[in-house]
């Protein structure tokens, strides 16, 4: 039936408490953890509601800081909680305080200058159900990892930065208890016992990126020995050509080798291996492929979600250490190969592309001169449709604070160039960015946000169609927000709006000029 304005059967209030509990609780889902804790105090029901175990599987707190008090706080909402991704210099201690007993996975950056084992050996005694550990930052031993082989019989995936001393009876452990351990990263550790992790039979994927004592004919003899290893990375590693030639003519086991920024692989201009297994050789030397999709993998193997995995941490390291040390290959291959990882499906992989991107493409951090070739190859390879699609993304998985601050400040800087900014306006980015300045918390990202907006409209439109559906809106809360810098830019937006006549009358309509004065 028709609802015209004046009818006695219409009401302008919907009654809430008229929603099936189905709706309330896919309502939910879409909310931040914060959100859904507000909602929740709507009324006893929604309260209810809002603690479903179903909404708590699941929590990501990376974008805020994870202390004792938000553990305290979210602890009777956990009874379910299956996955937990964190940072926080008391997250060691608030994981213990949360009332969740059946955690699937663990995924978070802890406290580097605390010694982790016996708290770590605390958290893996209550959550034996762990098949996922994700640590960095972390000071784990051995006592630690031997905690972890004793406690958690179903881990299938360990990854570990920055450890120290990893001998032998911690390896030995986790051979013999933990038989569906399939990947494991020591990354950027020193003293890992290479012989012992031969015993890890059940061993397919093995990320040793950036750790020691990879050099030695020893270690190559040990490499080789694994039954089942299908996928390595030595990358930033001191391992020898002669070890990569050894490598790809004697394993029978082996599909794919990463070792990207290799100093005595890269500088031996006489590398020149008889790959006789067909072994796919990923390395500055032999160039990334330009297109991860055209590597010859079988996908069932799960091979490439570990491709993007390792190959995201090392082109992040290598933008943050030395990015004008590695030739043409940013100018050639670099903008394929990020523009490849912003379009995976893991989440992880999605925030550190677009965080390599926000550093990829400036020229100078100070005055964030753009460089126009690497932005149009950006665009080129389809880029600027996932960007835009994080900038649009509330879905707590990816680390919101990180993420958008990336997204703003790519999108800012993208839109400093009139053909590039005419892209990012035919893909949805005046939407993207109103999302952005709507939901985000941080003043940073609010100011790069509305950075992006006086670019976008510094090209000038040809008519009103540009103007996404509440923008004018959007721009009268800007011109009136407490941040000077948001201020000035909403008023530099209008400035540049207000050439086109038909944008003017619009933006008389809604009295922005009034409340800019």
């Amino acid at each position: 039936m028709d609802l015209i304005l004046g009818d006695e059967n219409f009401s302008s209030s919907p009654d809430w408490s008229e929603l099936p509990n189905n709706t309330i609780i896919n309502l939910f889902s879409m909310l931040t953890y914060r959100d859904r804790a507000s909602l929740s105090s709507v009324c006893r029901r929604w309260r209810s509601l809002g603690a479903s175990p179903c909404l708590w599987q699941s929590l990501d707190l990376r974008s805020h800081e994870f202390d004792i008090s938000t553990a305290n706080s979210l602890s009777n909402r956990c009874g379910s909680l299956q996955k937990l991704c964190f940072k926080g210099l008391e997250s060691e201690e608030a994981i213990i305080s949360l009332k969740a007993n059946n955690l699937v996975e663990i995924n978070g950056n802890f406290n580097i200058y605390l010694d982790m084992d016996v708290t770590l050996s605390i958290i893996v005694a209550k959550h034996e159900m762990l098949e996922t550990i994700q640590l960095r930052g972390t000071s784990i031993n051995t006592c630690g990892i031997k905690a972890i082989g004793l406690c958690c019989p179903n881990l299938k995936k360990l990854w570990l930065r920055r450890v120290n001393y990893i001998r032998s009876e911690a390896i030995h452990t986790l051979a013999s208890n933990c038989q569906r351990l399939i990947d494991v990263a020591f990354m950027d550790c020193s003293g890992v016992d290479f012989e012992a992790l031969t015993n890890i039979v059940s061993l397919r994927f093995l990320n040793l990126a950036g750790s020691d004592k990879l050099e030695s004919d020893e270690f190559i003899e040990q490499l080789i020995k694994f039954p089942n290893l299908i996928a390595l990375d030595v990358s930033r590693t001191k391992i020898k050509s002669s070890g990569i030639s050894k490598l790809l003519s004697c394993s029978h086991t082996l599909k794919v080798l990463c070792a990207i920024k290799c100093e005595a692989l890269e500088n031996d201009t006489n590398f020149n291996p008889t790959n006789v297994m067909g072994i796919e050789l990923i390395s500055m030397l032999t160039r990334i492929p330009i297109s991860l999709s055209s590597l010859a993998l079988n996908h069932a193997d799960n091979v490439m979600a570990w491709i993007e995995q390792v190959l995201s941490h090392s082109i992040i390291k290598l933008i943050q250490s030395k990015p004008y040390d590695v030739g043409d290959f940013w100018d050639n291959q670099g903008a394929h190969l990020v523009t490849d990882l912003l379009k995976s499906s893991q989440d992880d992989v999605q925030e550190i592309a677009i965080r390599a991107i926000a550093n990829f493409l400036i020229i100078d951090e100070e005055d964030e001169i753009l460089y126009i070739d690497r932005a149009n190859a950006i665009v080129a390879g389809g880029g600027i449709q996932f960007i835009l699609n994080l900038g649009k993304s509330s879905n707590e998985n990816v680390q919101i604070n990180v993420a958008t601050k990336n997204v703003a400040g790519t999108l800012a800087n993208m839109a400093s160039d009139e053909k590039i900014s005419t892209e990012i306006i035919k893909n949805g980015g005046l939407k993207a960015l109103l999302i952005l300045t709507q939901e985000c918390m941080s003043e940073g990202v609010l100011n790069k946000a509305v950075l992006a907006f006086a670019n976008l409209a510094g090209i000038g439109y040809s008519n009103c169609e540009n103007i996404e559906v509440g923008l004018e809106q959007r721009l009268e809360q800007l011109i009136l927000s407490p941040l000077d810098n948001a201020r000035q830019e909403a008023a530099n937006v209008l400035w540049n709006l207000s050439s086109d006549k038909n944008i003017l009358g619009t933006i008389k309509m809604h009295d922005l000029i009034e409340d800019l004065v």
